[in-house]
């Protein structure tokens, strides 16, 4: 079944896919055979295309199915192996590859953390989160044509929301059509390259910050994290509508704590008078109840409280790494990007 969809992607869009296809600027579905038309069929803007170019689910590909193995061989002439994951939609140097991903390879998680509104330090009212991982062996980047074209140790995840084609360009409204169904969800997989191309502009002064906190494999299963995004983003790419954003209810942080209670291993900050068997990590106390309290986490304001408590942080300050800000100049510039103004290397 799989195979037929996406060999008939291949040959012949449907309408709206052809409209979608020139409004969003898509490459043909030679070079981008996984690029899927998608049309608001909810809120203000029904009818018209979503502006998803560089807004993507990403489908997962599994070398025990049949149909998957048909798929890929079709598409890129190339044999899955055994015991990878592959993955669809990965953007790396502003083209959408296939990415061939090794389980086991995490060494870091980093959590990145975009500061809209901070009246005080660590207290964040209104902001963006997405994951990155660091790896020890790096993930393979292959074209439909071009065959492998690059491997990367260092990429993200980020929930971002995509808007209809007539407000593509105005200023992202939380509170308007982000609370009215206007805006929709997409699960995105990039290289750190392209995250720091993404936020290019931040190296101005003055700009938000993106503050980076190390995430701790003591509390957290950093492969199991992983598993549940690409999952996520795999049914999200299926589903015939893209979910429906909401600034409260559906955004990015709760999307993100998708991957974080997959991997959530129980641990929790001990209470003062517990008297059981704990667990010194950082010169802090925890224990494993036999019922550990979850909960998906949809504000800002309680992340890092939640992660802390949960031991996957050491602490809200010493646990920061450098600004993205101040990283992605070394990060463009080592890929041999343009250093944008602001950058001092």
């Amino acid at each position: 079944m799989k195979i037929l969809f996406f060999l008939s992607l291949v040959v012949s869009l449907n309408s709206y896919g052809q409209t979608c296809f020139k409004e969003t600027g898509a490459k043909t579905s030679k070079e981008d055979p996984f690029y899927k038309a998608r049309v608001a069929n909810i809120g203000s803007y029904r009818g018209e295309c979503y502006n998803n170019a560089f807004r993507r689910n990403a489908p997962r590909f599994d070398p025990s199915n049949q149909a998957d193995l048909k798929t890929i061989s079709s598409l890129y002439g190339l044999k899955m192996k055994k015991g990878k994951v592959y993955l669809g939609n990965f953007l790396h140097r502003g083209e959408y590859l296939l990415a061939e991903y090794t389980p086991g390879s995490i060494e870091r998680v980093v959590m990145m953390f975009e500061k809209f509104i901070e009246p005080m330090n660590n207290i964040v009212l209104t902001g963006h989160t997405h994951l990155r991982f660091i790896l020890k062996q790096p993930i393979k980047l292959y074209h439909p044509t071009k065959g492998l074209v690059g491997e990367v140790k260092d990429f993200n995840y980020a929930m971002f929301a995509v808007r209809p084609m007539s407000i593509k360009g105005l200023t992202f409204s939380p509170f308007g059509d982000g609370i009215k169904k206007n805006y929709a969800i997409t699960h995105n997989f990039m290289s750190t390259i392209d995250m720091a191309t993404e936020y290019k502009s931040y190296a101005a002064e003055g700009a938000t910050e993106v503050s980076q906190y190390e995430l701790e494999s003591f509390a957290l299963d950093f492969e199991k994290t992983l598993q549940a995004l690409i999952n996520f983003s795999d049914v999200a790419y299926h589903q015939a509508e893209l979910a429906p954003y909401h600034t409260i209810t559906n955004n990015c942080v709760s999307n993100m704590f998708v991957g974080i209670e997959s991997g959530d291993k129980g641990v929790r900050l001990a209470p003062h008078d517990y008297e059981g068997r704990v667990i010194i990590k950082n010169n802090r106390r925890f224990y494993t109840p036999r019922n550990p309290q979850k909960g998906m986490v949809k504000n800002p304001l309680w992340i890092l409280r939640t992660l802390e408590n949960r031991g996957m942080i050491i602490t809200r300050k010493a646990n920061q790494r450098e600004s993205f800000n101040t990283e992605l100049c070394r990060v463009l510039d080592q890929a041999g990007l343009a250093v944008p103004k602001g950058c001092s290397l």
